[in-house]
């Protein structure tokens, strides 16, 4: 009997060894998601929710980090990140992600402390990994990988592979303050068709997607409008239809590419941007030394520092690095890395929300900063519009018609131009220019004190506006169309001064109009 005993207390132990280790694993991720949380919420941010199926990623990760011995945010054998959230259908988009070798929780705990990534405020939940070289005993060695993710919205589950012929139905609802959902669809041959959301409705969703249109890789976004920032990529999935989704990340040959420095590979990126513009009957591109230099800054900060984002481990988004380097206005940026230029060029063009920012008929310059690690390059891109300079009589004249027109299609008379309105107009949009500040007290004076100077005694009510162009300037001025089409004003003076704003960089139109009534 006691040999009996003595087998199956053997085989219970070797049963339930793998499960206590797999239990400490579980243990651990549990008290550093914790950890992460308690130094959010002092920090007076959300605490994020587990992502179980991302933590899935996370812990892959940190096992092949250990089994593999690298200590990378791209997998050798599966590829980056993205691509394994992908694979495993996590619907949120990757924020950021950080990785961690230490001896115990607490200095694995330390060393995320240190980055400001952890503070990351729009992530809404995490996938946590650990790996234990010896459960018992982690001070051995622990690696944990941390990624934080953003949800915009709940589906319900998307297959990883279709066949041709099939209509993929997606459904979901749009998490809030999100709404507006839509989904353009980047097909095999390259080209994208935006599919309308069947409910029609800002939160709820069905899209029917046909796979129609040959074998191959069909990719997936959902968009969503933002109450502040406008549009924002929900979620990218691909569906691959008549072929099987691959575990591991494609990658083009790099043997097919040869640069002498970066900043011919840089070169190769802008001819191919340029290219793909004129295509779609665009104007190339100009390039700017400031935005190649900060884009190159910002290359270089992914590949020396480990992280792939728009945000920096400063906590920087791309118009805070611009400003900080003596630039104005607002920038839009695309990110990369690849074993090849082109098979980054391919891969941004075959997402929608970079394939826009590359085509925007906005944009009128450029930056490309390309840094090389030996393996991968490392890709920045910082798309800006830089107004041209424009005749303000000519502008003045134009916003005189279109306010005209307003008050003619209420059949109203057309205002009167006023010299001493124009005069208190122009030396307003002069002061605010100079103080960089859209608002009626500027230069010590408000208004109606200029035109009080100037010796004009009647009511005046002023329409202020800063714009990038004249179409922008007459589109924000449609916001005023009541004070324009009011019956009891007749007189009118416009002021236009064109100068650097932080807001739109050079050239920006600050515009002041008066508005006033002559018996």
């Amino acid at each position: 009997m006691r040999s009996v005993f003595v087998i199956s207390l053997f085989f219970f132990m070797a049963l339930t060894s793998p499960v206590l280790a797999q239990n400490r694993v579980l243990m651990a991720e549990y008290q550093l998601l914790n950890m992460v949380n308690q130094y959010r919420q002092r920090m007076k941010l959300s605490p994020v929710k587990l992502d179980r199926l991302a933590s899935e990623v996370a812990r892959q990760h940190s096992d092949e980090m250990a089994a593999k011995d690298f200590f990378d945010l791209r997998s050798p054998n599966r590829g980056s990140l993205e691509h394994q959230l992908a694979y495993q259908r996590v619907t949120g988009r990757q924020v950021n992600a950080l990785i961690v070798l230490d001896y115990s929780l607490t200095e694995v705990f330390s060393q995320l402390q240190k980055n400001t990534q952890l503070l990351e405020k729009t992530a809404t939940h995490a996938g946590v990994g650990v790996h234990l070289r010896d459960p018992e005993h982690p001070e051995k060695g622990i690696w944990f990988t941390l990624i934080y993710l953003q949800h915009f919205a709940q589906f319900e589950p998307i297959p990883r592979q279709q066949n041709p012929g099939n209509l993929l139905r997606i459904k979901g609802r749009v998490f809030e303050p999100y709404f507006r959902p839509r989904m353009p669809v980047t097909l095999p041959n390259g080209q994208v068709k935006t599919f309308p959301n069947l409910l029609r409705s800002n939160q709820s969703f069905i899209f029917e997607i046909p796979m129609n249109q040959g074998k191959g890789k069909y990719t997936l976004e959902l968009l969503v409008d933002d109450p502040i920032e406008g549009p924002r990529v929900g979620s990218i999935l691909p569906v691959y239809v008549g072929k099987t989704y691959p575990l591991a990340e494609p990658s083009p040959s790099p043997l097919k590419e040869q640069f002498a420095t970066t900043l011919e590979a840089a070169r190769k990126l802008v001819f191919l941007i340029n290219q793909e513009r004129l295509k779609h009957n665009l104007p190339e591109l100009k390039e700017n030394d400031l935005l190649d230099y900060v884009s190159w800054k910002h290359s270089e900060d992914m590949a020396k520092n480990r992280f792939f984002a728009h945000l920096n481990p400063k906590g920087e988004d791309p118009n805070e690095r611009f400003h900080r380097a003596g630039g104005t206005g607002q920038v839009g940026e695309n990110i990369a890395f690849d074993l090849s230029v082109e098979g980054a060029h391919h891969r941004l063009m075959n997402s929608p929300g970079h394939r826009a920012n590359i085509l925007d008929s906005r944009f009128t310059h450029l930056g490309v900063g390309v840094y090389y690690n030996g393996t991968y390059y490392f890709i920045t891109q910082l798309f800006q519009r830089k107004a041209p300079l424009v005749d303000a009589q000519t502008s003045s004249e134009k916003i005189l018609k279109w306010m005209n027109q307003q008050r003619m299609s209420k059949r109203l008379s057309p205002f009167i131009e006023d010299a001493t309105l124009h005069e208190a107009a122009l030396q307003h949009s002069y002061a605010m220019a100079m103080e960089d500040q859209l608002k009626y007290q500027v230069g010590g004076q408000n208004f109606n004190q200029r035109l009080s100077q100037l010796r004009y005694g009647e009511e005046v009510q002023a329409i202020l506006v800063l714009a990038d162009s004249l179409d922008d300037a007459l589109e924000k001025l449609s916001k005023y169309k009541l004070q324009i089409v009011k019956r009891k004003v007749n007189v009118a003076g416009i002021g236009i001064y064109q100068a650097k704003s932080s807001d739109y960089g050079e050239n920006s139109l600050w515009i002041t109009i008066g508005l006033s009534s002559r018996n």
